[in-house]
Formats: structure tokens, C-alpha cells, sequence
């Protein structure tokens, strides 16, 4: 019981507080025979992205500005995310040294501006 539980906290600490980073991100989606820190790696980032237009999303329900676009609901997939991150990277090269949160917020307002 006691290493069930402990395992627990540490799954929940390393993937609650995990910020991915740039490379994380621009790594392909993962395939069958992707190792499982490929597959890590990939899985917090797109769920860092999603976590950040659940967050927005959020705000902006409670009457706040959108801060990071206005990425439609249809937009269920953190692939989807993660690829406008990518585009956006590969478009504005200078700005690779951001934090990916503003890269982020950056990409997905020019991908999907507010109206």
C-alpha cells in the first residue's frame, strides 16, 4: 500500500509541475516503436498547451481578455496545438529563447486571433 501511494506522489509531482521545454515540443508525434522518453517528452507537452487553453479559456469565462487568441472549441487535440507552436517557431526563429508559455501564447494568437 505504502509504494502504491508513493508511487502516486510521484507520478502527480512530476506531471502536474512538468514545463516542457522547446525541444519536447518539436519532436514528432511518438509512433509504436517511439522509446518511452520520447513518448514522455511529448505527452507533457501537448498537455502543458491544452492545460493553457483550459486555463484562458477559464479566464475568459469569468469575463477576462483572451491573453493567447481565441483557439476554437473544435480544437480538442494537443497536436493541433502543438503544431501551431511549431509553425510559429519555425517562422519567428529569433523568438526560440522565449519561455515556451510565451511562445505558446504567441503562436496560438496568430494561429487563431480573437475577433
Amino acid at each position: 500500500m505504502k509504494a502504491t501511494i508513493l508511487g502516486l506522489l510521484l507520478l502527480c509531482s512530476t506531471s502536474v509541475w512538468a514545463v516542457p521545454s522547446l525541444e519536447d515540443c518539436e519532436q514528432s508525434k511518438p509512433t509504436p516503436d517511439s522509446s518511452s522518453k520520447e513518448i514522455a517528452d511529448y505527452s507533457v507537452c501537448v498537455n502543458y498547451l491544452g492545460g493553457m487553453v483550459v486555463a484562458d479559456q477559464g479566464h475568459r469565462f469569468q469575463g477576462a481578455k483572451p491573453w493567447m487568441g481565441c483557439v476554437p472549441n473544435d480544437v480538442k487535440d494537443g497536436e493541433q496545438l502543438r503544431l501551431a507552436l511549431v509553425e510559429y517557431v519555425r517562422e519567428h526563429p529569433r523568438q526560440r529563447d522565449l519561455i515556451i508559455a510565451e511562445l505558446a501564447a504567441r503562436a496560438f494568437s496568430e494561429e487563431w486571433p480573437c475577433e
